[in-house]
């Protein structure tokens, strides 16, 4: 149940800040943001395709998705240092941290590319 009020609080997070943008562009700042329409919905699109996998991909290309989509989502990693025996939570977070300051148009972007590879491009 956390997880999917999670996943519930992260879509809705997503949503907003879509809608917000889309509006933006509606309103006349549309230059600003003609490529943030598209790289969203391409990032929530692979979040779905992702789901359509036949094969689960290995550990390495899990937590490169996992750091891009934290990046993506969140930004900077602010996650804390995870317990010594706590060896997922600390390869997660090692992943995250990698990204360094990586935008998060950036990490979207790299995220769909990973995805394509992983089940094919958009038709």
């Amino acid at each position: 149940e956390h997880a999917q009020s999670e996943q519930m609080a992260r879509l809705q997070t997503l949503l907003c800040r879509f809608s917000f943008l889309r509006s933006l562009t509606k309103s006349g700042y549309g230059r600003y943001f003609s490529n943030f329409e598209d790289s969203t919905a391409a990032f929530v699109d692979a979040q779905e395709r992702l789901k359509t996998l036949q094969k689960e991909p290995n550990d390495k290309i899990k937590l490169e998705l996992y750091a891009l989509y934290k990046q993506a989502t969140i930004g900077t990693c602010n996650a804390p240092t995870p317990g010594t025996f706590n060896f997922v939570a600390k390869a997660k977070r090692d992943a995250w941290l990698s990204l360094g300051d990586m935008t998060k148009d950036e990490a979207e972007n790299e995220y769909v590319q990973l995805v394509d590879k992983l089940v094919g491009g958009t038709s």
